[in-house]
């Protein structure tokens, strides 16, 4: 009898704590934002949130593809935001304008063979 309420003490504690994970992704995907990245460059590039001194990576997109990367939490909140591409195996990279950014707004990037002509616009979701 002690070995079942044990089994079924585990059981709860295992549900609530999948059913709680479970909101939390929800949380993170209406709390965040999608870039679509366009890679014309020659090289694959790895792609970077900056918000201040913050810089974080969403991702690497092959040479000549599309990818859809995930901006999340704190990172989509409204205040200045770059984008960043930097190409593999180069010494230069391209820095967008600064922007706002919001949850739920999608990002298309361009990211040109010449980085100076990589352009960001903000499209509705």
């Amino acid at each position: 009898m002690k070995a079942f309420l044990t089994l079924l003490t585990t059981l709860v504690v295992c549900m609530t704590a999948g059913c709680s994970a479970a909101r939390q992704g929800q949380t993170d995907q209406a709390e965040s934002s999608l870039v679509r990245v366009t890679n014309n460059n020659w090289l694959d590039v790895n792609v970077f949130a900056v918000r201040g001194d913050r810089r974080v990576r969403l991702g690497t997109v092959g040479s000549m593809t599309t990818e859809v990367l995930r901006v999340r939490g704190a990172l989509a909140a409204g205040s200045p935001l770059q984008l960043q591409a930097d190409p593999i195996g180069s010494s230069t990279g391209y820095s967008s304008e600064h922007f706002s950014l919001w949850p739920g707004q999608v990002l298309s990037f361009s990211v040109e063979n010449q980085l100076s002509l990589s352009r960001v616009i903000a499209t509705a979701n």
